[in-house]
């Protein structure tokens, strides 16, 4: 049995998550429309995953992002309601051109078959392992590459290689 690590990020994690969902979820009037592109897309246990607009749960998004100087939150779904989250917490900025890891705790990542499924494949597991570089940070862009081998608590492990993302904000 492999051991969950207890970090203090994961509060920080599903609380970023809500905000994600709730504020994609609200739109008013006033909200500008912006045209733009937001993909993510890996190969995971080496089969091509993109994020799509038209899943089932497409009425959150189909990338999301929470974006701080200390904490970039990233979550997309893909057509078939699989999933991808990748977060990075730091105490110092993010920085472009910096490998964050999660043998550091700086990373996270997660990989889920099916979002409202009980299967979870996570970098927060004891052995697993990950990284995310983001090649650009601005304010209207943010761009970048990742991967990690997500394990289940129980036994059973996830590759997700070859990632990539693109948002604009």
């Amino acid at each position: 049995m492999r051991h969950i690590k207890l970090t203090p990020f994961l509060p920080l994690f599903m609380v970023g998550a809500m905000l994600i969902v709730s504020a994609s979820c609200k739109k008013t009037a006033t909200d500008e429309q912006k045209p733009g592109v937001a993909t993510l897309s890996a190969l995971v246990d080496g089969s091509a995953w993109q994020s799509s607009p038209h899943g089932p749960y497409s009425a959150v998004g189909a990338v999301g992002i929470y974006n701080t100087s200390m904490n970039i939150q990233i979550q997309a779904f893909a057509s078939d309601g699989s999933y991808i989250a990748l977060n990075v917490v730091s105490q110092t900025a993010i920085t472009a051109n910096t490998v964050y890891t999660g043998e550091s705790g700086l990373f996270q990542g997660q990989f889920k078959p099916d979002f409202m499924g009980s299967d979870v494949y996570s970098t927060m597991v004891e052995g697993a392992s990950g990284t995310i570089r983001f090649t650009n940070i601005s304010a209207d862009k943010i761009t970048g590459t990742f991967s990690f081998n997500g394990l289940k608590p129980l036994g059973g492990s996830v590759s997700v290689d070859n990632g990539s993302f693109e948002i604009d904000l």
